[in-house]
């Protein structure tokens, strides 16, 4: 049992701050919450000391791609205590329910979609290949059996097909989410039941002006390099409010985008101190990705790309349609955990308050995957993912970085043991020695 005492308290239901507040955290949920002197502190709690700072709830990043441990480690270092894992393998699940047991602590809460789901010839390599819409129900019932929690579809699915798993993923209870397939569009991806667009997918194509010389056949690299040259953006407001109409999510994911550049451009993204927790065959990976090494004018494109991402990430957030905080991590210089500080700096870019970005990262992923009170707000009964912060989130949110102590599912890591968490992902030591810490009951 763990007590904060003297703290102010980040709610996050709204943009208010509850000052001077005791906090009792008792079989990982939020056991009490009310003004310092009027809350029992029972006799055999832990005291936090916490007077004067500021307690918030744990951030989610809702766009990842788990490869390793050292991933698991990077995220809660720096506060991310809940993930939407979007593909999905076996050792995630075993992941995900060695976290529900209890056998892995130092970890974030993982919801996780399946193999994703491409057409022929598919993305990637390893996509799993749907080309005929009979195989759909068995594919997406195969899925839930499985046990992942959603389905993921991808870019090159065919309309049938795909029509086809968005009724299956409403037979079998299975929310679609993912990409814009090319022979749907974004018009009727909006219309189709699927829950949540990633990295705005599909807007660019949406938003073709007349005088565009891209089809709708066009491919991914002519669109993301050089439509964005040709788009109309009086059709953002228009396309902003179709979105909040149709209650479909997205998540921006803009740090991909604001990553791309010449060579010569990203090089000091390089020197970062975090990128020392990248894998060497990572940053080979990062150098030779084509992103990362565009010619001045697709630097250019690519920067009005992102330009008019912030535009549309602001006109949907007016229109009401809701928003997720994501980084896709490990795309190309964006490094798990850290990464997530620099999107809700994005998210602040295009013109959301310091408590809107926030929300994204809270409260809204909450309301997204049906679970208003389980985490995301600090209220009685939540799950107890918390954040001790020196400064008022709510002024900036850079104070987010570098938490003072992260508490996940009721368990409670100080800035020392974060720290030491980061040094074992330097030596390569795995998470092991933190599972036996959290075991104790530090």
């Amino acid at each position: 049992m763990y007590v904060f005492v003297g703290v102010h308290v980040v709610p996050m239901d709204r943009e208010h701050i509850l000052q001077d507040q005791t906090v009792v955290i008792q079989n990982g949920r939020i056991a009490a919450l009310g003004p310092a002197g009027q809350v029992a502190i029972p006799r055999d709690a832990t005291l936090i000391p916490s007077r004067g700072r500021y307690l918030m709830p744990g951030l989610a990043d809702m766009h990842v791609h788990l490869g390793n441990e050292r991933d698991l480690i990077l995220l809660v270092a720096n506060g991310v205590t809940t993930v939407r894992n979007m593909w999905g393998f076996d050792y995630l699940l075993r992941w995900r329910d060695e976290i529900r047991t209890g056998r892995r602590l130092f970890s974030p809460t993982i919801h996780t979609a399946g193999p994703l789901l491409d057409g022929n010839p598919p993305i990637w390599k390893d996509g799993s290949v749907l080309i005929d819409p009979g195989r759909a129900d068995g594919v997406v019932a195969g899925q839930k059996r499985e046990g992942f929690d959603f389905i993921k579809v991808y870019v090159r699915l065919k309309r049938p097909v795909y029509d086809a798993i968005i009724e299956s993923g409403k037979k079998h209870g299975m929310k679609v989410m993912g990409h814009v397939p090319y022979d749907v569009g974004l018009f009727d991806v909006l219309s189709s039941g699927q829950v949540s667009i990633e990295h705005l997918d599909g807007y660019m194509e949406a938003l073709r002006g007349e005088d565009s010389p891209f089809s709708d056949q066009a491919s991914e690299v002519d669109v993301r390099f050089h439509s964005a040259s040709h788009v109309d953006e009086a059709k953002i407001p228009w396309l902003a409010r179709l979105t909040g109409e149709a209650g479909v999510w997205n998540c921006p994911t803009l740090i991909v985008e604001k990553k791309w550049g010449t060579r010569e451009a990203v090089s000091s993204d390089f020197d970062r101190s975090e990128m020392r927790y990248v894998l060497s065959p990572t940053k080979r990976w990062w150098r030779d990705h084509n992103g990362l090494n565009l010619s001045e004018e697709n630097a250019r494109v690519a920067r009005h790309g992102y330009e008019l991402r912030l535009k549309l990430v602001k006109a949907l957030h007016e229109c009401g349609a809701g928003l997720l905080l994501g980084t896709d991590a490990p795309n190309p210089l964006v490094v798990s955990g850290f990464s997530i500080h620099e999107e809700l700096s994005n998210f602040v870019e295009a013109g959301l308050s310091p408590f809107e970005a926030l929300s994204a990262g809270t409260r809204e992923p909450a309301r997204f995957l049906d679970a208003e009170g389980e985490f995301g707000t600090i209220q009685t009964g939540a799950r107890a993912d918390l954040l001790l912060l020196a400064k008022n989130p709510l002024e900036d949110v850079s104070f987010a970085r570098e938490p003072e102590g992260v508490m996940l599912r009721g368990m409670w890591y100080d800035r020392q043991d974060l720290d030491e968490s980061l040094e074992d992902v330097l030596s390569n030591r795995g998470p092991s020695r933190f599972r036996v810490i959290s075991a104790r009951g530090r």
